[in-house]
């Protein structure tokens, strides 16, 4: 019987390759990997007279929203479009509409600071963006909105020039900055960042790029280091989920089923950036790539 069978089904087959017995079928298109980017970034070609000037991408995100799926793929294109010296990218992960297991206590500042009510919200250089989301359809339009704004303040002064180290030693990671001025009324501030985690929530989406773990004001000098712990970075994050399980009137009674508060100190960037504390305009940013102290 089974000999039978494989050969009914391979007759089968073959009939129907041939067109024997039906009309021929035209192959089905199948669905991409739902981590594989739903469209092709362009290449950028860089200003002639560019100055130094790097511009600052914030997007405002959650695992748990749908709508988000076409921003954070516009934002991964975005990574593919342009080196880091041109834009530096920063993701925060937001309990909208839904918990999220990224959350921690640099998320909210900068919540706070812009006063972010929805996701996702995009803010270049410190200008929020005409709220718009959408699914894997929406990544290629969003990404041409968001290269709109980015691509004309590439050629904007550099109102303050930025460089950076980072190292990692042990669990401290050392940030050392060096800016050519002080600005008045501007804060100077490093991002801790995870360059991808892995964690599919309910959008569906796989690996999420550009983590903000943690963020440091430095103290506005030509030349400052920030110092991050990161099994501190690593306890606040924990306390700030536990903190949001314990007191959440929304979500009452709810308990993260898993906690990615865990930083992977292989996967690790930092991003000096100098921003307005009243107009929210970035005057510039930085991307430090971290290097391990053997």
């Amino acid at each position: 019987m089974k000999m039978t069978f494989a050969l009914t089904r391979s007759l089968l087959g073959l009939c129907l390759c041939l067109g024997v017995g039906q009309a021929s079928q035209a192959p089905q298109q199948q669905e991409p990997p739902p981590e594989q980017l739903p469209f092709h970034p362009d290449a950028l070609k860089v200003p002639a007279d560019w100055s130094g000037k790097a511009v600052l991408a914030e997007l405002f995100t959650g695992s748990e929203c749908p709508p988000c799926v076409g921003a954070d793929f516009g934002f991964d294109g975005l990574l593919e479009t342009y080196p880091s010296k041109y834009l530096a990218i920063l993701v925060y992960h937001l309990p909208i509409p839904r918990p999220d297991p990224m959350i921690n206590p640099a998320t909210e500042k900068r919540q706070g600071f812009y006063e972010i009510r929805s996701t996702p919200t995009v803010v270049i250089d410190g200008n929020k963006l005409t709220p718009g989301g959408g699914g894997r359809a929406a990544a290629k339009p969003l990404y041409d909105n968001y290269r709109s704004e980015i691509d004309p303040r590439l050629t904007s002064e550099a109102i303050v020039a930025i460089s950076a180290s980072a190292t990692l030693s042990g669990e401290e990671l050392q940030v050392k900055c060096d800016f050519s001025k002080v600005i008045e009324g501007a804060e100077y501030n490093v991002a801790l960042v995870q360059a991808e985690e892995n964690y599919k929530g309910y959008n569906g989406i796989l690996f999420h790029r550009m983590v903000v773990r943690d963020i440091k004001t430095i103290g506005a000098s030509e030349s400052a280091t920030a110092v991050f712990n990161l099994a501190e970075s690593e306890k606040a994050a924990d306390g700030y989920i536990t903190e949001f399980e314990n007191t959440s009137t929304r979500f009452k009674g709810f308990k993260f089923p898993v906690r990615h508060n865990k930083i992977d100190r292989e996967n690790l960037k930092a991003v000096v950036f100098v921003q307005d504390t009243n107009t929210k305009q970035v005057y510039n940013a930085f991307v430090a790539e971290v290097s391990k102290v053997k």
